[in-house]
């Protein structure tokens, strides 16, 4: 019996010290344990303050999406009615000018002086260039006539002296436009015939002088050949 006891008692004590061991053990596993649950909780309770934090800007984000929308979509209204002013104001303005159109007087064409063109053999070429010249400028030039007999100097000639300065202006434009003049200037002549006002001449030639002699000879030639 006595040789049992102490058996018993260290047994005793073995079991009290495996006892303590898990129980502490077990403490420290309830404290890792208690210390990750409350680690967790933690990071659960930041993760759902920060996410009623992006709920909250989400809605305040919302918010100014709204009010952005709906100031586009007064824009986009204000933008329509413009275009449709728009739309009545070119419609107003075609009316307008249609009317106008209509009712304006079309220009009367500035004719100038009449102007007549004699001029000899020798100077057609002349005459062409004279005759387009003045049809350019608004004169009113019927034509050009060939003058067989006969001989004269280039000129521009009037019949009314109001006609002067128009002669003059005319001379002008054929000493400056055709080459021919630009060495030898066209005079001016007044002639006292009983002539409209505004009418004018254009005489393109060389005077050359009859030699007497020479016209006699000649007639005496025509009356031989008649016999």
């Amino acid at each position: 019996m006595a040789t049992n006891q102490p058996d018993l008692l260290q047994k005793f004590i073995d079991n009290e010290k495996k006892s303590k061991t898990w129980t502490i053990i077990s403490v420290l596993v309830f404290i890792v344990l208690g210390s990750i649950i409350i680690y967790q909780a933690s990071k659960l309770k930041q993760n759902e303050n920060r996410l009623k934090e992006n709920e909250k800007q989400l809605y305040i984000a919302l918010d100014k999406a709204n009010s952005l929308n709906d100031t586009l979509e007064g824009q986009k209204i204000s933008l329509e009615n413009s275009t449709k002013r728009i739309v009545v104001l070119e419609r107003e303005r075609d009316s307008l000018l249609a009317k106008i159109n209509a009712t304006r007087i079309p220009p009367v064409a500035v004719v100038k002086n009449i102007v007549y063109i004699q001029y000899m053999d020798t100077y057609r070429r002349a005459s062409d260039s004279i005759l387009l010249l003045l049809k350019r400028n608004q004169y009113n030039a019927p034509g050009a006539e060939n003058i067989k007999k006969g001989s004269f100097s280039s000129s521009v000639r009037y019949f009314n002296d109001s006609d002067k300065p128009v002669a003059e202006r005319l001379a002008a434009l054929i000493n400056t436009n055709i080459g021919r003049y630009r060495r030898n200037n066209i005079s001016i002549l007044k002639t006292n015939l009983s002539v409209a006002k505004g009418q004018l001449e254009v005489w393109l030639g060389e005077y050359k002088r009859i030699n007497p002699v020479e016209q006699v000879r000649k007639y005496s030639v025509q009356q031989k050949a008649q016999k």
